[in-house]
């Protein structure tokens, strides 16, 4: 089935539309906090701490959000949780050299995260005949993508007009624009749960799940440390547009990734894929931590600068270890 097709059903657009707005602060939200925590002068320790604590919350509060959207709806839960989120990030801007502002605000941003994506993907047999419903995941699953390469560039976007902290009111400012744009549609506010009796464990009960989810966390662990890894490289090797440039190009990879994996037809089993796809990620992770400096020859002749001068993601005239001053 087309793709335009599927894009001009009734809602589709606005509601894709709202979701992806709302996904954004959580593409932003790793290099936003560490680009604002090292132009206070704050260490990796600090920063990986922040990044961590904000990556767990989120873990915590998602399927509790879940919980309360099958309760009470979409709407209120939407709008109250982007809010409240968006409070964490103000509070992360407000004080970044406070160790427990800084993990204060991470716990909240990231605990209550808007569910935008299982809210969408609750809608998408309400709003596609059935034989298209794969097909709406698939253009969800793949817009995703897209956050998580617009997500960087707009951190990298926000370094450049202002300081650092300017990502974070604009990741909580994004964050409650999409909700808005999806709790007012009429799909979401007339969407209700089917009625039946859930065990408080809901699907943690499945051993199958359990195992998927232990085995995601090595992945998990490699993606996260890869944002905090980019802020640093940045910061010792002159690389056009800094650490946001570099996550963004991650998230295209991936993407990539994605559609060549679709399109092909593999015959193996999905035990097999898998262990294949993660001998890979692991193989291209090795590859990154052997590179010395960037590969092209005008950025290899740059020699590794020090914590006093100004880091390649943050704009000219800041130093990593400077509190905010006007330039």
């Amino acid at each position: 089935m087309p793709y335009p097709t599927l894009l001009r059903r009734p809602f589709v657009v606005r509601l894709l539309a709202g979701s992806l707005v709302g996904r954004m602060p959580s593409a932003m939200a790793a290099l936003a906090i560490a680009l604002t925590l090292r132009e206070t002068g704050a260490g990796y320790r600090l920063v990986g701490l922040a990044t961590g604590v904000f990556a767990v919350a989120g873990a915590i509060g998602g399927p509790l959000l879940g919980r309360l959207v099958d309760r009470t709806g979409q709407p209120r839960v939407l709008i109250a949780s982007a809010v409240v989120s968006g409070l964490g990030y103000v509070l992360l801007a407000l004080a970044p050299e406070s160790v427990y502002g800084s993990l204060g605000g991470a716990v909240v941003a990231g605990a209550a995260a808007p569910p935008l994506e299982p809210c969408l993907r609750a809608l998408w047999p309400e709003l596609v005949p059935e034989e298209e419903v794969q097909s709406a995941y698939a253009v969800d699953a793949g817009a995703q993508e897209v956050v998580f390469i617009a997500g960087p560039l707009a951190v990298a976007g926000a370094a450049a007009l202002g300081p650092a902290p300017l990502a974070l009111w604009l990741a909580a400012g994004l964050g409650l624009l999409g909700s808005l744009v999806m709790a007012t549609a009429r799909p979401s506010r007339e969407w209700r749960t089917r009625t039946r009796d859930a065990h408080w464990l809901g699907p943690l009960r499945s051993p199958a799940l359990l195992l998927l989810l232990v085995a995601l966390f090595g992945a998990g662990w490699a993606l996260g440390g890869f944002n905090v890894f980019s802020v640093a490289y940045a910061e010792q090797h002159e690389v056009p547009g800094g650490a946001g440039l570099l996550m963004s190009l991650s998230a295209f990879g991936a993407l990539l990734g994605a559609v060549a994996y679709g399109a092909l037809r593999w015959t193996a089993d999905a035990p097999l894929k898998a262990v294949a796809l993660c001998a890979g990620m692991a193989g291209a992770y090795w590859v990154v931590a052997l590179v010395p400096g960037p590969g092209a020859p005008a950025w290899s002749r740059s020699a590794p600068v020090s914590s006093s001068r100004p880091c390649s993601p943050c704009p000219s005239g800041w130093s990593a270890n400077s509190p905010r001053t006007a330039r």
